[in-house]
């Protein structure tokens, strides 16, 4: 029998079951952020009606029994809890519902050990958080062993996994760098309306993706924060592949739409990127072959300045058009 473990949350038996359903991983579409990762909490109790007034989505018609059960309840990591309760006109009620739904459908349930193991963890450490808008935070307690030699063979493992993952990270960010050059090119071109275009193919917008990552058994070993920002990157090359097949030679879309759209979303993962390369120290471990090219989190940097700057002029050409336009007709009326 699940006990309350508050008159405003959710009882034992309900995380259990909430837990128990969710495959260990977020809720939203195509993340692998794990909810548990060992003994450490990274995933975080979202209400979908909130479960106080002023948070996103909040009911004050719904029966507290209502708010706090299974129904109501979507286990997410901490950067989807976030876009979901800062958007609420986007993901909206019945959305969380059907994306709560299609996540249980397709995850296979948990043992009740591990369930119970969880929740209970989830139980223990979830406060009623100031400022998500009326969900439950779970804080994220690291526990490790009082043996310094245990702690230093947890450190060693840690770092043996991130080598064999660093490879295959090199090599996707690598990728994006190349496809948010190329897009700078030709966002420009299609900018200043230039009759030679770059030519590209919709091949050369495409990632590359890992082969590793999160399936190897080595994965266990990474620490919370490296599967994380390893998640994080990763999945914006969905969103940044999806984009390139949807928006690819659209007869509705202007290519300088296209393109900056392109642009801006390589941006995104490229600043995700810079999280990874820090984390996994990728500048020291793959410096350039040419020392002159500097190192890939400089490489990036440079990328990303060209990109603003390009948008600089893109934005003064059509204030300059408008300008223009503005004082041809003045004249013609004259």
């Amino acid at each position: 029998m699940g006990k309350e473990t508050s008159q405003s949350g959710p009882t034992l038996a309900v995380m259990k079951r909430l837990f128990a359903h969710s495959g260990n991983c977020c809720a939203f579409p195509r993340c692998e952020i794990p909810i548990v990762h060992e003994a450490t909490i990274i995933g975080q109790t979202c209400h979908i009606r909130a479960a106080r007034p002023g948070g996103a989505r909040f009911d004050p018609n719904q029966s507290t029994q209502d708010r706090h059960g299974f129904d109501n309840l979507i286990l997410l990591c901490a950067n989807h809890h976030t876009i979901v309760d800062d958007d609420p006109e986007a993901y909206t009620v019945a959305r969380l519902v059907k994306m709560k739904a299609e996540h249980e459908a397709k995850s296979a349930v948990l043992s009740d050990e591990r369930a119970s193991n969880s929740a209970e963890l989830l139980i223990k450490q979830t406060v009623q958080s100031i400022n998500q808008s009326g969900g439950i935070t779970a804080h994220t307690v690291n526990l490790y062993s009082s043996s310094p030699h245990a702690r230093h063979g947890e450190e060693q493992a840690q770092e043996a996994a991130r080598r064999i993952f660093t490879p295959e990270l090199n090599r996707t960010i690598a990728r994006v760098l190349y496809i948010h050059g190329r897009a700078i090119p030709n966002f420009v071109c299609a900018s200043v309306g230039h009759d030679i275009e770059p030519n590209d193919r919709k091949e050369n917008f495409l990632p590359h993706w890992p082969t590793l990552f999160p399936n190897a058994p080595r994965c266990s070993a990474l620490s919370s924060e490296d599967i994380v920002s390893l998640s994080s990157f990763y999945d914006s090359l969905h969103t940044l592949s999806d984009l390139v097949n949807e928006w690819w030679g659209r007869e509705d879309q202007l290519p300088v739409n296209i393109f900056n759209s392109i642009m801006q979303q390589a941006q995104k993962s490229l600043e995700l990127a810079l999280v990874c390369i820090k984390n996994f120290d990728l500048d020291t471990k793959f410096p350039p072959a040419n020392p002159a090219l500097g190192s890939l989190s400089s490489r990036i940097e440079r990328s990303l300045d060209s990109a603003a700057d390009a948008m600089r002029h893109h934005i003064a050409r059509a204030e300059a058009k408008k300008t223009n336009s503005d004082a041809s007709k003045r004249i013609r009326r004259a």
